[in-house]
This record gives structure tokens, C-alpha cells and sequence, in this order.
């Protein structure tokens, strides 16, 4: 696999898929980590999530590092990334979004659409959502996780590429890079785990 410099890479996730040995390829903070969740779905979707970043990692760098021997840096707002690869995770109960790129800073988000949620409620009698408000809020979650910040900080949403799909029926999602990256496409890929294992 050879990632372009002008494309990020997004590869779906399914939290069913089966588990077996998934802990291997972790780094030792990460299996901490996993071992926390009191739920056994978080957990599971934590380990194939962080699993799956690492097997596709692997595949996507060639340079023969295993698996569970990559450094992650993290940066001052907690963002994890390769010295030679970008990427971005979300996660819902039943799918992750793993987005790479080559060097670009990413950001990517995903969203189950309520169907119960009402777009037209009011909150405080100030604000009222409109009917785009699930791809409203992928959008401005990919571009606050681009660079790690968050929702936490203002977010000037022309400052960054967007590129909204729907990866599944009844989610939305989005991925953002800075307005003045060289990426100017997506490329959606199923992940196996047990293809990824070969």
C-alpha cells in the first residue's frame, strides 16, 4: 500500500468482528488502558479500534516495525500520531472510523443519526438545531480533532478541508485537514482483523 500525499485514507471499522489475540499488537499503556473498562462492549471496541490502527499501520508504512512496537507521539492536546503517518480515530457503540494521511494533520468524526432526536427543539429557549445538525457536528468535531483541541476552543471551519460521506446506512461522518494541505480526496476501506492478522 502506497498512501498519496493527497490522500487520506478511511477505513470502517465493525465492532463484531471477533477478538482473538487482538491484545498482541497493543503497546503496554494501551492494554492498561483496555483492562480499566468496566464494560466488556467499550473494551471490545476499544481493542479492535486500537488494534486495527496498528495492524493498518503496519501495512500502510511496509518499514517492518511489528505492530505492537510503534511509537505513538502524542501531542500537547493528546493527539496520538506516527512520526510518519497522521491519523484520526472515532467511535460509535457499532463502528470506528480510522483515518490516515501521509503529512497532513487529520481529523475525522462519525455519528449514529438519532432518529428520535428532534431537530427542531430548542435548548434554553436560545438555540434551536436545524435539520443538518448531525452533519453539522461531524463536521466541527473532525476539525477539532485534526490538530487534537477538540470542541474546546474556537473553530474557524474555513480554516480546513472538509469532506463528509456517510460510511454505513444511518451514520454520518466527516474528515478535515488544514485548508492548506496537498489532500484532496478520500479513500473508504472495511477493515478485516482477520485479514489485517495476515
Amino acid at each position: 500500500m502506497l498512501l498519496p500525499p493527497d490522500e487520506i485514507w478511511i477505513w470502517q471499522v465493525d465492532h463484531a468482528q471477533t477478538l482473538e489475540d487482538c491484545e498482541e499488537v497493543l503497546d503496554s499503556g494501551e492494554r492498561a488502558r483496555a483492562a480499566r473498562f468496566r464494560e466488556a462492549n467499550v473494551r471490545r471496541r476499544y481493542l479492535t479500534a486500537h488494534a486495527a490502527r496498528r495492524l493498518l499501520a503496519a501495512q500502510i508504512l511496509k518499514n517492518g516495525t511489528p505492530p505492537s512496537d510503534f511509537n505513538f507521539r502524542i501531542n500537547a492536546h493528546g493527539k496520538p500520531d506516527l512520526a510518519d503517518l497522521r491519523c484520526s480515530m472515532s467511535h460509535t457503540a457499532a463502528l470506528s472510523l480510522i483515518a490516515f494521511t501521509r503529512n497532513s494533520p487529520v481529523g475525522v468524526d462519525l455519528e449514529k443519526i438519532d432518529q428520535s432526536f428532534d431537530p427542531g427543539r430548542e435548548i434554553g429557549g436560545r438555540f434551536r438545531f436545524g435539520q443538518d445538525f448531525f452533519p453539522s457536528w461531524v463536521r466541527r468535531e473532525a476539525c477539532g480533532k485534526v490538530f487534537g483541541r477538540g470542541l474546546s476552543g474556537a473553530i474557524n471551519e474555513m480554516e480546513y478541508r472538509t469532506f463528509a460521506f456517510s460510511p454505513a446506512i444511518g451514520f454520518v461522518a466527516c474528515a478535515a485537514v488544514p485548508r492548506e494541505s496537498t489532500v484532496r480526496r478520500i479513500r473508504l476501506y472495511d477493515f478485516s482483523l482477520a485479514l489485517a492478522r495476515r
